[in-house]
C-alpha cells in the first residue's frame, strides 16, 4: 500500500483507495475510476476469482497491469483468465 501511494504521489498519478474491499464493485470501481493499475495485497486476486462471474466482470476496463506479492500460481493464471 505505501508504495503504491508513495509513487502515485510522487509522479503526480491519481489513487483510488476504498474503505471497505468488495468483490463485486472490484471491476465497476476500476472502470468508473479509469484504473490503469492494481496493487494487490495478500489475497485480493483469489478473492476475485471466486466471487460468481459478472457479465461485466472483464470488458469496459483499462486495467493493464496488476502487481503484488504472496500470489499462487495457479490463483494468477485464473485470474489472468478470467
Amino acid at each position: 500500500f505505501t508504495l503504491g501511494l508513495g509513487l502515485s504521489l510522487h509522479n503526480g498519478v491519481p489513487f483510488v483507495f476504498r474503505s471497505k474491499f468488495s468483490a463485486g464493485c472490484f471491476w465497476s470501481d476500476c472502470r468508473r475510476y479509469n484504473i490503469t493499475v492494481v496493487q494487490y495485497i495478500g489475497e485480493l486476486c483469489r478473492y476475485l476469482c471466486n466471487a460468481p462471474p459478472r457479465p461485466d466482470d472483464g470488458s469496459g476496463h483499462r486495467v493493464r497491469m496488476a502487481l503484488g506479492n504472496g500470489l499462487r500460481r495457479d490463483v494468477w493464471v485464473k485470474f489472468v483468465e478470467r
